[in-house]
């Protein structure tokens, strides 16, 4: 299955601390505690090195030389899961546990462990207490979307993503594309269809002027400036007929209906410019930048929120090349500006759709 083999790969190899020597110095003095201290340390130098099948061999030889060694029962549990026996190394977990051994990471590899064998309820309740425990395991809150999801529990599922959204942004962006998303794909049969117009009462506002004194490659940009030195980018495009160009206009709330189209969206740049002002698009979907310039654009993605505005990625595309993104975003955002650093008169806007019924004004 697949979402069991992704908690097989994000187990840790090492989730407990050496111990000890001079905790209780009459222990420490035991040649028996010597001898299994010696073979606790070979299973964590061997579970370093993936050797996991040796690992269990020699955490086994700890405990029964000390019975009471709670860190090579927990060791073994870990190593145990490593090699698939996941119902003795939920014994050597609860062992640990036994004797006073209590842990985050404890509790979230018995955790995976649970999940392996299909006990989800169980799994669900030991990741939760893990991250109770200490919430900085980014993989225990990736897991324990995935465990929501296996509960059909959607909306806990992207509560792990918003989570994981500033703290490890490839984890959510991972788990967010295994959430079903809301809107569903139907079959339409005598769809209709509205038409409108969007038009601009009031003073048109008055175009941006860049000076070009301030961007690098004066001598190309110049080239295609208003004469005195600057760039010009009109935010407002409007008709003789007062009717409003680069708007787009969304229906909201469809829960099902026709499929979102195939095709990549492209944002081309073309003379430091990108002729689309505004692109509708959802969350999640990919997009490709082409740069026809001879020169590096520096392309950052902005999202502006509730609490303003962040940017999110920051990448060069190199003159002449292409470069696939993926538009991911913070929840209920509602849209997003992807410009230039070098050069910010390149910009273009994006505008977050739940479903396909969308157009964007000419």
């Amino acid at each position: 299955m697949l979402i069991l083999n992704l908690f097989i790969r994000v187990v840790l190899f090492l989730v407990f601390q050496f111990p000890s020597f001079s905790i209780n110095p009459a222990y420490a003095i035991s040649e028996t505690n010597f001898e299994a201290n010696r073979y606790y340390t070979d299973g964590i130098q061997l579970s370093r090195a993936n050797y996991w099948k040796e690992a269990v061999d020699e955490f086994r030889k700890a405990v029964q030389v000390d019975p009471k060694h709670k860190l090579a029962y927990a060791n073994l549990g870990v190593a145990l899961s490593k090699v698939g026996k996941h119902k003795e190394a939920l014994l050597a977990f609860d062992e640990a546990m036994r004797l006073g051994y209590d842990h985050a990471l404890l509790h979230y590899n018995r955790g995976l462990s649970f999940a392996s064998l299909s006990l989800i309820e169980e799994a669900v309740k030991e990741i939760e207490l893990s991250l109770k425990m200490d919430s900085r395991n980014v993989k225990a809150v990736y897991n324990l979307g995935l465990l929501y999801l296996k509960q059909n529990k959607q909306s806990d599922a992207q509560k792990m993503v918003n989570l994981l959204y500033t703290r490890n942004n490839n984890l959510a962006k991972k788990l967010f594309d295994v959430i079903p998303p809301k809107y569903k794909v139907m079959s339409v049969d005598n769809g209709g269809s509205l038409k409108g117009r969007v038009s601009l009462f009031g003073e048109v506002p008055h175009p941006r002027f860049f000076p070009l004194i301030a961007s690098p490659n004066i001598e190309y940009c110049n080239r295609i400036s208003d004469g005195k030195g600057h760039r010009i980018l009109f935010d407002f495009t409007v008709s003789e007929s007062r009717g409003l160009k680069d708007t787009v206009i969304k229906l909201v709330d469809i829960k099902k209906g026709k499929p979102f189209s195939n095709r990549i969206q492209k944002l081309v740049m073309n003379r430091c410019h990108i002729p689309k002002y505004v692109i509708g698009i959802r969350n999640g979907e990919t997009l490709l930048l082409e740069n026809t310039d001879p020169i590096r654009h520096e392309v950052a993605t902005y999202e502006f929120t509730e609490r303003g505005v962040d940017q999110r990625s920051h990448r060069p595309v190199d003159a002449n090349t292409s470069q696939v993104r993926d538009v991911f975003v913070k929840q209920k955002t509602e849209k997003f500006l992807i410009k230039c650093n070098l050069h910010p008169f390149l910009q273009s806007r994006g505008v977050m759709v739940g479903n396909p019924y969308y157009a964007i004004t000419n």
